[in-house]
């Protein structure tokens, strides 16, 4: 592997992506969500397990501490290229009867649909070709709108809702111009990449948009000139697919469509008349006229929780280079003042708060994982009384895990909101390792609400210099490192938990499971034809359930790709594991189902 593997994946995963639960409902679900919003005993309708986005499945009892050691493969189902998005699994009304459902995207630009217990294709749906660096990248979120179950992802700067049943085509919405003329977009031209997992509240789809993280360049060599971008937050009609509002995290204003508009292109820094708008739409629709600068920053490559209580979303984002000296196109010397920060927006587009945890950053320590809301107890002053109170957590690429209100406030020394320059802001943080550009905490974690722990790995900063240890279990209410533990070369997935056992996978293409209360490592897997393992483990009714492979892809400057881009396109596969003997594992060990 090279320095651009390690430098393509750092980016990507987020955590991507990614609740606003009570997290005492530590399965995902929220008592104040419509039910069509909350997980069951059958479904893991969106990434990292519902709202509250903590990858936990409180619910699974087939798998556990003392037969985790024992899983085999069930199934694998093959796929042109990497998997980097994590499986969702949906009861789906079909002909023959409710089944369960997996969809997950690979790289090879298809959505897929899988009969989950017997890992045969049910359809498959082709997704635009776009150029850029991740483009497949982002989990799928379930959702039944009028009574019709629908999958919603993204793919490039494309947005999909497709019939979940059959895989038709219901509506798309482009984050750009729609990639509409030849050389429109690509690695040099328009970049808008959806990385994003998206989620749905209040009637609408809520996803962020990231641009690969290139400033603008002009030169006369149109080989050489680069357009640069600028990233933001999302919010569609999800019947429609209309743009409900755009958030633009430069100057932190949100633009609203006048009712009729009926928007399905959009973004922060290009033309009315590149859009397709009216020359006059961005002065006359409240909001739109925020700036519209190529270089503008506002990537959002990590994913919304949702607290469906408040009305409230949380997000991070990426960072953004500054340059103290008119030179360039970078903004500075502070940053815009959404950039690498938790953004809390209600529910309707305006701002309940912003926090970060530094003014200026210029070695890409950025937030890509997707925030976990939980409850911790602190004691608060004078009275130093013990109290209960809901909290945002997520890590960063500084290596550290951060915790803080979800209403903006920090309990224990004020109860007016704390401007997000205070240090008192936060309950805790913890720094775990060194961090760094293509280290640190880069993807989303998993908490057990019930033994009171966050769990999450990180990978190495160099194949010569490997930041360890990479595995973390964390006193949710304190921040204390309860135990830590090696894995060869680290982990860029996501981490997921049960029961008892905590599940990641690695970038030598094992599954590894520890023990939730010792760290004890309880299982590696065998070769399970992947290249690596990049997405989130989904454990469901006794299934273990994840996609293989890691990489990224850049424009071709010489005579053959990169590694990282031929690595994109190296064949992987969902694989299905389950322990002999269990309901839902009918076969023998050394039985598999190719």
């Amino acid at each position: 592997m090279t320095t651009w593997i390690t430098r393509a994946i750092a980016r990507t995963f987020w955590a991507l992506l990614l609740a606003a639960l009570l997290a005492a409902c530590s399965d995902g679900s929220d008592p104040a969500a419509p039910a069509s919003s909350t997980v069951t005993a059958q479904d893991w309708r969106t990434f990292a397990g519902g709202p509250a986005r903590t990858f936990y499945n409180t619910r699974e009892t087939d798998i556990t501490r003392d037969n985790v050691d024992q899983l085999e493969v069930l199934w694998t189902f093959p796929t042109g290229a990497i998997i980097t998005a994590s499986p969702t699994v949906a009861n789906i009304e079909l002909p023959e009867g409710r089944r369960d459902i997996i969809y997950i995207q690979s790289w090879d630009g298809f959505m897929y649909a899988i009969y989950r217990d017997s890992g045969k294709e049910l359809w498959r749906f082709e997704t635009r070709f776009q150029e850029v660096s991740f483009p497949n990248t982002g989990s799928a979120h379930v959702e039944n709108v009028n009574g019709v179950d629908t999958v919603f992802f993204g793919a490039g700067e494309r947005f999909y809702a497709l019939n979940a049943a059959t895989g038709a085509e219901i509506w798309t919405f482009d984050a750009g111009t729609g990639c509409r003329n030849p050389g429109d977009c690509g690695f040099r031209r328009e970049r808008n990449q959806i990385e994003s997992s998206p989620i749905i509240a209040d009637g609408k789809v809520f996803f962020g948009m990231d641009i690969d993280d290139k400033e603008r360049v002009d030169d006369p060599d149109p080989a050489l000139a680069i357009e640069g971008g600028k990233g933001g937050f999302y919010a569609l009609d999800a019947e429609t697919g209309y743009l409900a509002w755009f958030f633009d995290l430069e100057s932190g204003q949100t633009c609203y469509p006048n009712p009729g508009d009926n928007i399905t292109r959009y973004d922060g820094y290009h033309s009315a008349a590149t859009l397709g708008l009216p020359a006059n739409w961005f002065e006359t629709r409240r909001g739109c006229d925020h700036p519209r600068n190529p270089n503008g920053c506002g990537n959002v490559w990590s994913s919304a929780a949702v607290d469906f209580g408040r009305g409230r979303l949380f997000f991070a984002s990426s960072n953004c280079d500054t340059e103290p000296e008119d030179v360039s196109f970078k903004p500075g010397p502070v940053m815009p003042p959404h950039d690498e920060a938790i953004t809390a927006l209600n529910f309707d587009g305006s701002v309940a708060w912003v926090w970060r945890p530094r003014e200026i950053d210029n070695d890409d320590l950025s937030f890509g994982g997707v925030p976990n809301l939980f409850q911790i107890s602190v004691a608060s002053l004078p009275n130093e009384e013990s109290i209960t109170v809901d909290v945002v957590g997520v890590g960063n690429k500084d290596g550290t895990y951060y915790v803080m209100d979800r209403d903006g406030v920090n309990q224990r020394y004020t109860k007016n909101i704390v401007d997000h320059t205070s240090p008192d802001f936060p309950y805790w943080q913890t720094k775990v390792v060194e961090g760094g550009s293509f280290s640190g905490i880069i993807s989303t974690a998993a908490v057990d609400q019930d033994l009171g722990r966050v769990y999450f790995s990180n990978p190495y900063q160099r194949l010569s210099d490997p930041q360890r240890p990479n595995v973390h279990a964390l006193d949710i209410h304190t921040g204390e490192v309860l135990w830590q533990r090696d894995l060869p070369l680290g982990s860029f997935a996501p981490t997921s938990a049960i029961p008892g056992v905590v599940l990641t996978g690695s970038v030598i293409a094992k599954i590894y499971a520890f023990d939730a209360l010792t760290g004890e490592q309880l299982y590696a897997s065998d070769n399970i034809g992947t290249t690596s393992v990049a997405s989130g483990v989904v454990v469901h009714k006794g299934l273990v359930l994840v996609g293989g492979g890691i990489g990224a892809r850049h424009p071709v400057t010489g005579e053959f790709p990169d590694t990282s881009t031929q690595n994109s396109w190296i064949p992987n596969n969902v694989t299905a594991l389950c322990v002999p003997g269990t309901a839902s594992c009918p076969l023998p060990a050394d039985e598999t189902v190719d």
